[in-house]
Parts: C-alpha cells; sequence; structure tokens
C-alpha cells in the first residue's frame, strides 16, 4: 500500500553515501607506514583518512609525502603494489583526519574515438562490478567515465579493468585508481597499469584506433609489427570519404621518399584513370595504412595509364587481357609489415575476377628484386620515369594465376565464394560510370558480371597440366 500525499509524512533516512569504508595503509616518505581508515571520498579528488589513535597525528608533518595503498590489495599482492600519492595533504588533528588530494598524471594517454564500454571489478570491494567507458587512453594511464555514481571508488584501490573493441577482442587489464573528479554528473577516475601484461594490448588496441601511434612506438616495445597482421583489412573504395583516405595516403607514402613536396591537397593527385579503376584502401584496425589501385583498360588502349607513358606495351598483353596496379603507398609509420602482402593480394583476386590474365605494373630497381621473389614478376624490358620524381622504373608482368596460386592455395575456392561478390562490384563501376560520364566503365561492368568461373577454372587447370 502506498501512502498519499494526505497521508501522514512517511520518515526514512537517506544514505548519499557507501557503507564500504576499508583499511588503507598510509605511507609517509619518511619510510614510515600508518594503519587508517577511509571516512569520506569527496567527488574533488580529496578523501579523509581517520587514524583510530590520534596520536599517530605526531608522527605526519606537512612536509611529509603521503600516499595510500588498500590494506585488502597489500595482503594479496605484497611489495609489489606501489602506493599512490597524494599531490597535496591538510591534517585535522581535531578529527583525527588526514585529507589527501589526487590530481592524476595521465601522461601519454591518447584520446580514443568512439570511447571503449568497460567493466571494472574490484577485489577490494568484495567483487562488487561497474561500468563505464573509456575515452582516454595510454600505455601507463587512463580515464574511465563511470555509468552511475560509484562513492567508493577511490585513489589506490587495484581493480580489473575488462575492455572490448573490434580489433582486438576482449582484454583484461591489472589497474590501480589514481584519481577522481566529477564532470558533467559522472564520476571519472583515472587509472594506471600495475604490470606489463597490461601494457602489451593496450599497444596493440593503440596501434588499431590512434592515428598518433605507430608500428615505432611498438618496436620500442619490443613488440613485432607482424603480429598485428590479423587485423589487417582491404576494401574497395566506395564513397568520397574512403577515397580521400586513398588520396591522403598517396600523398604521405611519396612524402616519405622526397616526392610532391609542393603538393598542399591531396586531391591534386586525381587523375582521369581513376574513374576508370577499383581503389582499394588497407585498414590497420579503423586506420587507413595503405593503397594502390587496379585500373580497369578492358581491352582499350586509352585506358591504359602505362600504354600512355611509355612507346607501348607488347601486344601479346592486349591479346591475353591485362589490368595495371598503380599508385601503391604505405604510410612511412606502417612499412616493414604484412600491409604489401595483403593489399597487392586482394587487388589479385579481383583481377582474376575480371578474367585479366595479367597484372602490369612499374617500380623502382630496388622493389625489383621483392617483387621478383613474391609475385614472380617479369620485367618487360621497359623502362619510364616515376610520374613525381625522376627515379627511372621498370615495366613488369605478373601471371595473377601463378600469382594467386602461389600466395593463397585454395584460389579456385576462392573464386566460388567471390563471385557473388562481383555483382556489387559491377553495380558500383555503373553506378560510377553515370556519375562521372565515363562510358568506358559500362563495358567493364558487362565483362565483370560476364566472366564466368568456369573461364577461370578451365584456364587455371590447363596451366596446371602443363
Amino acid at each position: 500500500m502506498t501512502p498519499s500525499d494526505t497521508d501522514t509524512a512517511v520518515e526514512f533516512a537517506e544514505w548519499i553515501g557507501d557503507f564500504y569504508l576499508p583499511d588503507v595503509i598510509v605511507f609517509s616518505t619518511t619510510g614510515r607506514r600508518f594503519l587508517a581508515r577511509v571516512c569520506d571520498i569527496g567527488s574533488d579528488g580529496v578523501i579523509a583518512v581517520r587514524f583510530e589513535q590520534p596520536e599517530t597525528l605526531d608522527a605526519i608533518s606537512a612536509a611529509d609525502k603521503l600516499g595510500i595503498a588498500f590494506h585488502a590489495d597489500l595482503i594479496r599482492l605484497g611489495d609489489r603494489l606501489r602506493p599512490v600519492y597524494a599531490d597535496t595533504h591538510r591534517i585535522d588533528v581535531s578529527a583525527a583526519t588526514v585529507h589527501l588530494r589526487f590530481l592524476a598524471d595521465l601522461g601519454d594517454a591518447c584520446a580514443l574515438r568512439p570511447a571503449l564500454n568497460a567493466t571494472l571489478r574490484c577485489a577490494g570491494r568484495y567483487g562488487r562490478s561497474s561500468v563505464g567507458t573509456i575515452a582516454r587512453l595510454g600505455l601507463a594511464a587512463g580515464e574511465l567515465s563511470c555509468a552511475r555514481p560509484e562513492p567508493s571508488l577511490c585513489p589506490g584501490m587495484v581493480a580489473e579493468l575488462s575492455l572490448w573493441s573490434p580489433w582486438t577482442g576482449e582484454t583484461t587489464l591489472s589497474i590501480q585508481i589514481t584519481g577522481r573528479r566529477v564532470a558533467a554528473g559522472a564520476d571519472i577516475l583515472s587509472f594506471r597499469m600495475t604490470d606489463t601484461a597490461s601494457v602489451e594490448p593496450v599497444a596493440i588496441l593503440l596501434a588499431s584506433t590512434v592515428e598518433s601511434f605507430g608500428f615505432g612506438e611498438l618496436r620500442k616495445l619490443g613488440i613485432n609489427p607482424r603480429r598485428l597482421d590479423a587485423l589487417l583489412t582491404v576494401d574497395a573504395v566506395s564513397n568520397r570519404h574512403e577515397f580521400e583516405s586513398a588520396l591522403e595516403l598517396r600523398l604521405v607514402g611519396n612524402r616519405h621518399f622526397g616526392r610532391l613536396t609542393d603538393v598542399e591537397d591531396s586531391w591534386e593527385l586525381v587523375d582521369r584513370f581513376d574513374a576508370v579503376s577499383i581503389n582499394f584502401v588497407c585498414r590497420l584496425g579503423d586506420k587507413p595504412v595503405g593503397t594502390a589501385r587496379l585500373v580497369l583498360n578492358n581491352g582499350d588502349r586509352d585506358l591504359s595509364e602505362l600504354e600512355e607513358v611509355t612507346k607501348g606495351l607488347p601486344t601479346w598483353l592486349w591479346e591475353a587481357g591485362f589490368v595495371e596496379i598503380s599508385r601503391l603507398s604505405i604510410h612511412p609509420d606502417y612499412r616493414s609489415s604484412g600491409i604489401f602482402p595483403i593489399l597487392v593480394g586482394a587487388m589479385g583476386r579481383v583481377a582474376l575476377s575480371t578474367g585479366a590474365r595479367y597484372a602490369v605494373m612499374d617500380c623502382t630497381d630496388k622493389l625489383l628484386p621483392l617483387y621478383e621473389r613474391r609475385l614472380h614478376a617479369v620485367p618487360l624490358g621497359i623502362t619510364k620515369k616515376h610520374q613525381w620524381s625522376d627515379e627511372i622504373e621498370h615495366v613488369i608482368a605478373i601471371d595473377s594465376q601463378i600469382w594467386i596460386a602461389q600466395m593463397f592455395k585454395a584460389s579456385i575456392y576462392w573464386q566460388d565464394l567471390v563471385r557473388p561478390r562481383m555483382a556489387v562490384v559491377t553495380e558500383q563501376l555503373r553506378s560510377r560510370a553515370a556519375k562521372w560520364s565515363a562510358p568506358h566503365m559500362v563495358d567493364i561492368a558487362t565483362t565483370l558480371h560476364k566472366t564466368t568461373i568456369a573461364e577461370n577454372f578451365r584456364s587455371i587447370l590447363s596451366r596446371e597440366k602443363s
């Protein structure tokens, strides 16, 4: 039965605080330790601890630097646990308390966009959990915004922080709370890592999401960037934003070699062949790290980039059919990784599905041995000047059947799986043809649509028999 407004007022006690007031060990820079109990946790980063014996305060001076660690955590972790030191403290002799203010230093913490959902569990709070989001994270520290008020969480507590990202899956970090504040009505907890085992998963997460955190930072930590190859994905450009990412990668990748230093806007790098190409972007997690394009000429010499800048490609290439790989560029911070093979592998699969026997591209003297070894490339005896420098490049041809068979042992089965997806590519090409008034692309789309699996099967099997 619920009392109405006309009934006698019902009295009850309102408890705004928390019943959990744990024991802590107060550390002094003099080397002494004192047992105390938390009596108040403020929203401004100040906590008050009370000593059962008031005379304890006589051993603490205003000049001392004080830190705290929770008694329950010390029992579990022993000397492995470091106290969290306060920035300032105030002694209240009459109340036998010390008020400690903690102002956390987040150090190298980076902003995460979007923020990651996380769950915090403290063994010292009898396993109670708190949920929130992490908007800032670094190798040594981070910040958790609690979804609901958490008056019993305070600096010094050790906890486990479980978070999830689509690139690294679920990760559990061992942390220690170093500060708290209130912002926009939410409790904000700063924390630091308590063991080296938590640093590696954080580094992999940051490398997958934060623009300024590259492979160089991983190498400093002794982490091989090739461990992140499983997080690399390649997609065909399907909108203006993705195309802009490809252009930015073209620019930054070439500037690494001293090219395009006078180009201010990456859109200056667009040429007429982009309208008849499939552009690809390779991503590490959320970050674009590599790009290339596949120029589809459909047997038309006017749509061949290399035909235009050389004295002409061999007749047998035109008779067999080929596509052109160009604008291959990898972000300087992510070189010497698995980006190159996964990027050219994706283009090779698409090239094979178009019915083109060969892929043609150019490369410098330095890269020629790599392409010959990895892609079984054959130099055509044709050289050209680099489009953005005075470097001389070799024109090479790659047999897509050998290439794909070498990189992907189950290439025939792959075609069976990818064929339905080529209808999507067909529609994209037709859409772009209408948008950019490129009638040749309609013919290319029709070729893509009509190429049968059986034709590719026969071609591959005949070569294997020979």
